[in-house]
């Protein structure tokens, strides 16, 4: 959103980029609260709906995908860029910048 002769502030690739980021980080707050509840109310194996078994399997299985083993995915690299942009002074929030001299020789 600009004139005619300016210029994107963020390529084609970092939009998408960007898109999809949101789009996860939406996901996640919406789907870690709504899928116990789906499983509370028509869970699998035969579980009874709205019952203690009911919700325990979906607490389980909604922290299996929302809780702390999707959190670590996003923290590693969020701990990596965070110490190269705030520790070393790195311009760039690129994991690509943030992996810079762990090259392996």
């Amino acid at each position: 959103m600009g004139g005619p002769n300016d210029k994107p502030e963020f390529s084609t690739f970092s939009w998408g980029g960007m898109l999809f980021c949101a789009g996860m980080g939406t996901s996640i707050m919406f789907w870690s609260i709504v899928e116990p509840l789906y499983y509370y109310t028509s869970p699998p194996f035969h579980i009874k709906v709205s019952t203690t078994e009911a919700a325990e399997w979906g607490l389980a299985y909604g922290f299996f995908h929302w809780g702390v083993t999707a959190w670590t995915l996003y923290a590693l690299p969020t701990v990596a860029i965070a110490y190269s942009f705030f520790v070393r002074k790195q311009s760039s929030l690129r994991i690509s910048t943030a992996c810079r001299g762990v090259g392996i020789k």
